[in-house]
């Protein structure tokens, strides 16, 4: 049953990866060799499905995905600069309570902070998808568990392998939104409190926080500050350096394997 799904969706593969965008990411010459590299058999590699919108995943390695925590890079950009609260909310005390940012002289700091939002929000969002993953363990799947050898051999619900079975990959991941916003926000707040000093941070809070209103002079400014995918390497590095941050969190926080009745 497995092969046979597996068999009609390589068939409309075969069928849309000539296109462009997310088709072309799905496909054999491109899924097989990633998965040859990290030493799967070859009925692994090649029982592979889509997963999403355009990820693969192996049916007999890969557990599914549960809806997985959500992080918006805005709300740790204006937490960032509001010391860890949200207007929407009506200053609820979301995030963390660093500093003001008049007393920042140099960008190091405001990367700090942002980064400290970023990695908060990351936690939270971390805790929600264990929640959720020990909650769906609890569950049968039967329509599930016959799609693949190790259920059947270990005797596991699908979604609850990850914690049981060394081979079996539990996939987990935090979905983000935002990201290119954030970047934006601050390579604005560089360009314009610290290299070109156009602005002070009183002049640049005020105008955020009154949301640009009476101050166009101001929103022009950010508006013409140097932005992401214009083929500026400083600003481009933003992003990269917003990936390790939570690529960091996630090596200290590693999900490890137990095996049947070890305590989690």
């Amino acid at each position: 049953m497995a092969a046979s799904l597996s068999a009609q969706e390589h068939s409309i593969q075969d069928g849309v990866k000539p296109g462009e965008g997310c088709p072309e990411l799905s496909a054999d010459e491109l899924v097989i060799p990633l998965y040859h590299v990290d030493g799967w058999k070859p009925v692994e590699m090649n029982d592979w499905t889509f997963s999403s919108g355009y990820e693969a995943r192996s049916l007999q390695r890969e557990t599914g995905v549960t809806a997985n925590g959500g992080i918006d890079f805005g709300a740790a950009f204006e937490m960032t600069f509001r010391r860890g609260k949200l207007k929407l909310w009506r200053d609820l005390q979301l995030g963390v309570k660093t500093a003001d940012p008049r007393s920042w002289t140099g960008f190091d700091q405001v990367w700090h902070a942002f980064s400290t939002q970023l990695s908060h929000l990351a936690r939270y969002a971390m805790v929600r998808q264990y929640v959720a993953l020990e909650r769906n363990a609890r569950f049968a799947l039967p329509a599930g568990r016959v799609l693949r050898d190790a259920p059947l051999v270990h005797r596991r619900e699908r979604q609850s392998q990850g914690d049981s079975i060394e081979t079996v990959i539990e996939r987990s991941c935090l979905d983000a939104v935002g990201k290119a916003t954030a970047i934006d926000g601050l390579a604005a707040v560089k360009h314009l409190v610290f290299d070109t000093e156009s602005l002070t941070w009183d002049a640049l809070l005020d105008a955020i926080g009154n949301d640009w209103d009476g101050d166009e002079p101001t929103r022009q400014l950010w508006s013409n500050a140097p932005k992401y995918g214009t083929g500026i390497a400083w600003v481009d590095q933003l992003a990269r350096e917003m990936d390790r941050v939570l690529l960091a969190l996630l090596h200290e926080h590693p999900k490890s394997h137990r095996t049947e009745g070890q305590a989690a």
